[in-house]
Parts: C-alpha cells; sequence; structure tokens
C-alpha cells in the first residue's frame, strides 16, 4: 500500500511480505522513495510516527533558508538530535531521519547515512498535521487489519 500527500511529496510505502508480521515499509520525503525493500516488523515505526515530538527551538525555522544548518543543529545539538531522530525500521538502516512538530506543521528530513557519514541531498517534507494525520491512520489501519487478518 502506498499512501500520500495530495501532491506526492510525502508519504509511506507499507506492503506485507512472507513471515508473520514482516514488512517492506518505506517512507517518501520530498519525493524520493527512501529505505530498502527488505522485510522488516514495524511496530516501532507505527508507535513512533503517531508521537512525533513538538519542538519550538527557533533554529527551526531556518528550514525554508539553509537545511544544511537545520541538518546540523538536528545532528549535533543534543536535545534536538534525541527528541527528533526517528528509529522506524531497519529498511531505513542507511538514513538518518529526524521527524517534529513545529508551529503546527510535520516536518520529516531525510539524507542517506554511509560509513558513519551523511552522503547525498536532504531531502525535506513540511506537511499539514491534518493531512499527515490522516496518513498515518490509514497506514497504522492498513498495518493493524494485515496483522490481525494474519494472526
Amino acid at each position: 500500500m502506498r499512501l500520500l500527500t495530495d501532491d506526492g511529496r510525502f508519504g509511506f510505502v507499507v506492503t506485507p511480505l512472507v513471515g508473520h508480521g514482516m514488512f517492506r515499509f518505506q517512507i517518501i520525503v520530498d519525493g524520493q522513495l527512501i529505505g530498502d525493500r527488505d522485510p522488516c516488523p514495524v511496530g516501532t515505526a507505527m508507535k513512533q510516527l503517531g508521537d512525533l515530538p513538538h519542538l519550538d527551538d527557533k533554529r527551526l525555522g531556518q528550514l525554508s533558508a539553509n537545511p544544511v544548518a537545520l541538518l546540523t543543529a538536528l545532528r549535533f545539538d543534543e536535545v534536538l538530535h534525541d527528541a527528533a531522530t526517528l528509529s522506524l525500521a531497519e529498511s531505513l538502516d542507511r538514513w538518518l531521519i529526524y521527524g517534529y512538530v513545529y508551529e503546527g506543521g510535520i516536518t520529516m528530513i531525510a539524507q542517506a547515512y554511509e560509513e558513519g557519514a551523511v552522503v547525498g541531498s536532504i531531502s525535506v517534507s513540511v506537511v499539514g498535521s491534518a493531512e499527515y494525520d490522516s496518513i498515518v491512520d490509514a497506514v497504522r489501519s492498513y498495518w493493524l487489519k494485515i496483522n490481525n487478518d494474519a494472526g
């Protein structure tokens, strides 16, 4: 199942695979498909996606002007890093992914991470809370239905 915002720039791909509770889990940030296709459990992702931290640090407002500075703050400021870092699923192990609520919108930021260093471009999506909640609720409902049907 692929669930996206109306503009297709943010969403999730959740596909049941062989093995009880195993799914392909990928996220779409800034129109880019992120994550590998390997099977993984996604219970942690379902919980984290519905419980993003509310942050009010003014540096987060730099997003449109300077995503590199924002990503640097998220990586190296211990308070921001600990609050916003998402460890959703093993399929995203080669990515740094941050998610948080700021000034009423949901922000997701992703960048590839290889051998201890970030590589490639920074992908950013900012989604209204209502649209984000709708997508996450649909993904969670789908996941619960598949798990209940399999059990």
